[in-house]
């Protein structure tokens, strides 16, 4: 009972994540982004960042952040990436970078979290090595598709250390060079490049452990097992992708450059696809909710609600898998003209669904 009244204040603190967003920003982030080929992230988009926090979504309060739930944290990621997948991916991978707070030395959350500007960019793969000095490590290598590291304020990333483990190491921008090779078909803007580092010194405390929590915020969240905090946060970007493909595919439907036979066919497919996603949906942010319930009553999640959430996951990425390429087959020359709105989506989608994590 005082969970259930606690979770309605909290929700009564804050507005409706569709409320975030006016009709003329909407508008702005999609012009934003579809009128732009220099694979950059616009400003003014980066601007609606800051100003609504919305790289704050999962650092606590005592640092300046949101301190979301699970599903308030989810909701806005498929909100987002709704309105566009680059925008969306860029929100959720700056954003999913908070939940580091409880895992690095409280001096070095306390340095860098608290920036109103903070986001955090980088690599779980351990793809550079970290050789141990005098109170700290120097880092040598490379990491590949660091989404949002042009205006990263802080970058984290796996390094394999001398003795054959893996340990997580906190950069600043200044000790990183970035090489801007991502050239990618979908979510062109995001920024995903490459980030080298030549001898780098690191301090100790700039290090971690992911999914070892080493500070005392009291913020739930911090005991979520990583691999699934992860793979959820992608995966709702997704869902978000697959809302605007299903409404441009409706636009579709409304079209006056389509047969009759040819709107009948959309139009089913749009139908059936839209209801079989609202329960995919809804399954899934409840089972949010659940999960985040055994947060907050037992400090810890059951390997029980782990699996259901990863299962549903799973079964909604192959219905959704399936559907928009049913979508792009059927969708004619609108599915492939880089100047159609449908277009920019299944390149979005498409790119999101290769992601490690989902696969």
């Amino acid at each position: 009972m005082k969970f259930a009244i606690r979770m309605k204040k909290e929700a009564m603190k804050r507005k409706l994540v569709t409320d975030i967003f006016s009709t003329g920003e909407i508008n702005l982030i999609r012009n934003q982004f579809c009128t732009s080929d220099t694979q950059q992230f616009p400003e003014k988009a980066l601007f609606l960042m800051y100003d609504k926090s919305l790289f704050k979504l999962y650092i606590p309060r005592a640092l300046h952040g949101q301190e979301c739930t699970f599903r308030e944290a989810l909701e806005c990621f498929i909100h987002t990436a709704y309105i566009d997948g680059d925008f969306g991916w860029a929100v959720q991978i700056g954003s999913g970078g908070g939940i580091f707070a409880g895992y690095v030395q409280k001096e070095l959350a306390d340095a860098y979290f608290k920036d109103p500007k903070f986001v955090i960019a980088g690599s779980g793969h351990p793809t550079a090595l970290a050789k141990t000095g005098e109170n700290g490590y120097v880092v040598n290598g490379s990491w590949q598709y660091c989404s949002g590291c042009e205006y990263a304020t802080l970058i984290t990333a796996n390094c394999k250390t001398e003795d054959g483990g893996v340990m997580a190491v906190a950069l600043l921008p200044e000790q990183i060079q970035i090489d801007k090779d991502w050239k990618g078909y979908g979510m062109s803007n995001t920024v995903s490049h490459t980030v080298t580092v030549n001898s780098k010194f690191v301090h100790r405390n700039h290090t971690f452990q992911v999914n070892q929590m080493v500070s005392d915020y009291d913020y739930k969240m911090f005991y979520m097992p990583f691999p699934i905090y992860a793979k959820a946060n992608i995966f709702a970007t997704v869902v978000g992708c697959f809302d605007h493909l299903l409404e441009e595919t409706y636009q579709l439907t409304r079209s006056d450059k389509w047969t009759q036979d040819k709107k009948v066919i959309l139009t089913d497919i749009w139908q059936k696809a839209s209801h079989v996603h609202d329960i995919h949906k809804q399954n899934f942010l409840n089972m949010a909710d659940q999960c985040w319930a055994e947060l907050v009553s037992t400090g810890q999640l059951s390997k029980t609600a782990g699996d259901e959430l990863i299962h549903e996951i799973n079964y909604s990425l192959t219905f959704m898998k399936k559907t928009a390429y049913t979508v792009f087959l059927n969708a004619g020359m609108a599915a492939i003209n880089y100047s159609e709105p449908l277009n920019k989506t299944w390149r979005d989608i498409s790119t999101a669904f290769q992601h490690a994590v989902l696969r």
